[in-house]
């Protein structure tokens, strides 16, 4: 007895082969599909074209959509998103402006997918548009729909409306609070993010991640570099901010600039203090200074070192495991 695929089997096969990027086996299965009749069913096709936009055949996307009886929301979500994955931008939105024309509501997908399109075309006057539509159907509120919106009004540096946009949402995830960082970053406005950082570490919440911390000490080290330099303004009597503004620099790999401070340090005739060392021995402070062998006990001290370093050498890597 042969057995024979029906309708869910068409459907979960066409998701692998868009998960795979097979396209040459998913047009094989499509053909099944329309042979047996199950390509006309509502999940099957969208299942075609979510296969063909994963693969970059947008056009064939289209035939399939075209040929489809009565296209639902997650059909047209379907090649929003595919078209946004395949930066055809434009096409996302006219698919959007369709599906409101057909009175098909939209829903988080959607909108996730035509407010990318929006940033990327920097189209600002629709994506307020659709933010109002967002709202309309209270949609703007949450994370997911929330941290787009922040992520458009970031990158118009419109930072007052991006954070309106996150207060607003009910259940921040570390997506949220990450991209309103990184807008207040973008926008320069690194204290603003460093207080968002502090109020999320305070909330307990939700956990920063690598991406919160990176975008965190990036906005430290460009702070303190402000004040170094600021500092270097106020023609310093010690080399300490040429030291620090130089370290700051090297940590981002800004030889150029490194170089350049040297050379201010250089021009300011101040001369830079050897590093040095304090132990506190019966009261009393030790100091020492590196290249410095001045040190009233130095005979003892040289004679001590080497007394360490011979026990050192006579402990093997057994007897410190043992």
């Amino acid at each position: 007895m042969q057995l024979m695929p029906n309708d869910y089997i068409f459907a979960s096969a066409l998701s692998a082969c868009a998960s795979l990027q097979a396209a040459a086996l998913g047009r094989e299965i499509h053909a099944q599909a329309v042979k047996l009749g199950y390509a006309s069913i509502c999940f099957v096709f969208n299942s075609i074209m979510s296969m063909y936009m994963k693969c970059g055949h947008c056009c064939d996307a289209l035939l399939v959509f075209d040929e489809a009886l009565e296209p639902n929301s997650v059909s047209y979500n379907a090649l929003i998103t595919g078209f946004v994955e395949n930066k055809e931008y434009e096409k996302g939105l006219e698919m959007f402006k369709l599906m409101h024309e057909k009175g098909l509501v939209p829903d988080w997908f959607t909108f996730a997918g035509v407010l990318e399109s929006c940033v990327n075309m920097n189209d600002l006057r629709w994506g307020m548009v659709v933010h109002c539509q967002t709202l309309k159907l209270k949609l703007d509120s949450t994370a997911f729909v929330g941290n787009v919106i922040m992520t458009m009004y970031s990158k118009f540096d419109l930072m007052k409306e991006a954070e309106n946009v996150f207060r607003l949402i009910e259940e921040k995830d570390v997506i949220s609070w990450n991209s309103f960082i990184a807008g207040c970053s973008h926008c320069m406005d690194h204290e603003k993010g460093l207080r968002v950082f502090k109020e999320m570490s305070n909330e307990y919440i939700v956990r920063p991640d690598e991406f919160t911390f990176t975008s965190a000490l990036a906005a430290y080290v460009i702070i303190g570099k402000r004040l170094a330099e600021q500092l270097l303004k106020l023609q310093p009597v010690t080399t300490s901010p040429y030291v620090l503004l130089s370290h700051m620099y090297a940590s981002d790999a800004m030889w150029s600039d490194v170089a350049e401070v040297r050379k201010m340090l250089k021009g300011s005739g101040l001369k830079k203090e050897p590093a040095h060392s304090m132990i506190e021995v019966k009261g009393n402070f030790e100091k020492f200074t590196v290249g410095k062998f001045s040190h009233a006990r130095i005979g003892e001290i040289k004679c001590m070192l080497n007394i360490i370093g011979w026990a050192a050498a006579e402990v093997s890597l057994k007897d410190i495991l043992s």
